[in-house]
């Protein structure tokens, strides 16, 4: 499986930054077929995601430099057997 983080921001620019309007955690299958998918609730944008077994830690961008980035760890519960 490969797990997927998607990210959303209010803009019409692909380069300038917009402001954060939500994420996604998911999981796609051999196909590149997505299996399972939940929103992540972070108060500011995630941008970086490192995996290992059923933990993961997301990294957030404020895009603001007076704003220190946060390091947020969760759990995957429901999509392993």
């Amino acid at each position: 499986m490969i797990v997927f983080l998607a990210v959303a921001e209010k803009t019409e620019s692909t380069y300038d930054d917009g402001e954060y309007a939500g994420a996604v955690i998911g999981f796609l299958d051999k196909n590149h077929q997505i299996v399972d998918q939940q929103e992540l609730l972070c108060p500011f944008k995630p941008e970086g995601l490192s995996v290992e077994g059923r933990e993961f830690w997301v990294v957030t961008d404020a895009d603001d430099r007076t704003q220190v980035s946060n390091l947020y760890k969760g759990h995957f519960n429901t999509w392993f057997k």
